[in-house]
């Protein structure tokens, strides 16, 4: 059980740290260039590839029992992983403000569906860190967190749309 937990809470904050980022890199490029400019595919290839890398270590630390334990039988959750679900819903909740931010400024679909997934990923760690691991709120979590890829991935088709109009 500690294993998977560990897995889980750490690719969370993985990814709200890869939302924020993301985030913060398109808010610093709209206000130094007026625009959103789109990475290149190298780059993005790289952070996919850096995200796999960082998820494999964190598991080959895990099974070494190197990482400390996130979840203790009998006695559930450690100090450790309440830190790090808090870290990530308050990186989530960060990146889904300025997601926010650039909607109201640029008034684009992207941006809108983003921000309520966003907004929706941070509600689905909430809700996993209030809960015990199969409890009806754990379930709303994960019921919650599939929704928000569903709005994010509405996102990303939707601004591919345009993009294939232009040529």
């Amino acid at each position: 059980m500690n294993v998977a937990i560990t897995m889980k809470d750490s690719a969370d904050l993985i990814a709200a740290c890869l939302f924020l980022v993301g985030v913060s890199l398109s808010m610093a490029n709209r206000l130094t260039t007026g625009a959103g400019v789109k990475p290149k595919p190298r780059v993005i290839l790289l952070s996919y590839l850096g995200v796999i890398v960082s998820l494999a270590i964190i598991a080959l630390l895990v099974f070494l029992s190197v990482m400390p334990r996130f979840y203790t039988s009998g006695q559930g959750a450690t100090a450790i992983d309440s830190t790090v679900q808090w870290i990530s819903i308050v990186f989530s909740v960060a990146a889904a403000l300025i997601c926010l931010r650039i909607y109201c400024v640029s008034r684009q679909d992207f941006s809108g569906w983003y921000a309520l997934g966003l907004m929706l990923f941070a509600l689905a760690l909430f809700f996993g860190s209030q809960s015990s691991v199969d409890s009806v709120l754990s379930w709303l979590g994960r019921i919650t967190q599939f929704i928000s890829g569903i709005y994010l991935l509405i996102a990303v088709v939707g601004s591919l749309r345009p993009a294939r109009a232009k040529e």
